[in-house]
């Protein structure tokens, strides 16, 4: 029963992780309300928030492309085929489990960063927020993955 209470404590540290890295996202808010944004540049501002919205949907896009290959088709569930012990099964399941879960994370701290970036090189607080919105929802795609992954984690801890 130590063994499963470890892997929980390590599971709670992957999610805690993931909830500060996604927690970037309310600072990038407070950065857009109260720093000053260098003046214009040479760009117009229509061309860079497009320009930004599709870099952000792309780095979205293959969050989800790598969730589904770290996570999908019963991936973590078949580190119980692994020959070992179990606990080597579940530290490997884990294991799946966190780079899964950080790279998601990194993608949608990247997809917020864009609204920052538009920020600073056009001075328009209204539309960050879109680029805020979509880290957001990268948050509850991912915190969707890692309950599910935590299931798995479950069943391969539990043998079956």
């Amino acid at each position: 029963m130590s063994q499963m209470t470890e892997w929980e404590k390590d599971f709670s540290k992957i999610k805690l992780l993931v909830f500060f890295i996604y927690g970037g996202i309310g600072l990038y808010a407070v950065i857009v309300q109260t720093v000053p944004f260098a003046s214009p540049g040479a760009f117009p501002a229509d061309f860079i928030f497009h320009l930004l919205l599709a870099a952000a949907a792309a780095q979205l896009i293959a969050s989800f492309a790598v969730a589904q290959i770290v996570w999908g088709g019963h991936k973590i569930e078949g580190k119980r085929a692994l020959a070992g012990t179990a606990e080597s099964k579940v530290r490997a399941a884990l294991a799946s489990a966190r780079s899964g879960a950080l790279i998601s994370a990194a993608s949608g701290e990247t997809a917020a960063l864009c609204g920052v970036f538009y920020y600073f090189l056009t001075g328009d607080p209204s539309r960050p927020w879109l680029f805020f919105l979509l880290g957001g929802l990268n948050y509850f795609a991912t915190s969707r993955y890692l309950s599910g992954a935590h299931e798995a984690v479950l069943k391969v801890s539990r043998g079956y």
